[in-house]
């Protein structure tokens, strides 16, 4: 099971249980058992811009960011972090601290419109695509963001989150 601790500084409460469902689907798909959680901070695209500057030194908003508590600088293959975590969730011991999450509503709420699906949709989105960040998964090449993508599709669907 899965726990989103969220820190809603840009107003995104009724996105709230959309976004813990949609990340607990996630766990079923890639089959954890055990306690994980992550920290969500939802922002305006001005706070993920000053964010987006100082991570990555690129002087604009972006949707979602992701900060891994276990450093995966050359994963060998997507979810490398996946298998890090696996065994210390699923020994049930203590929930695993997976990372932060900085996503801009303003920018969720502006992508909503732009693909014409609901807004908790792609709160929802935008959080699983972080989480499996988290976990290890990419998608700077095509071989990466097939695995990626395929879960973030049949996580969405398991969660009733369809694209319109």
């Amino acid at each position: 099971m899965i726990t989103m601790d969220i820190d809603c500084r840009w107003p995104c409460s009724l996105q709230l249980p959309a976004i813990d469902y949609a990340a607990k689907k996630l766990f079923d798909v890639l089959e954890l058992k055990g306690e994980a959680f992550a920290y969500v901070r939802v922002v305006g695209d001005s706070e993920i811009q000053e964010v987006n500057l100082e991570t990555r030194g690129i002087n604009a908003p972006t949707d979602v960011l992701s900060f891994p508590s276990i450093d995966h600088k050359a994963p060998v293959r997507p979810g490398t972090n996946l298998m890090r975590f696996k065994s210390a969730i699923e020994a049930g011991k203590h929930r695993v601290f997976l990372g932060d999450i900085i996503l801009s509503g303003q920018r969720a709420d502006a992508q909503a419109v732009e693909y014409g699906h609901e807004t908790k949709r792609e709160y929802a989105y935008l959080c699983v695509h972080a989480l499996l960040h988290l976990l290890g998964y990419d998608h700077m090449t095509p071989q990466q963001a097939r695995p990626m993508r395929e879960i973030e599709e049949i996580t969405m669907k398991r969660a009733g989150l369809l694209r319109k």
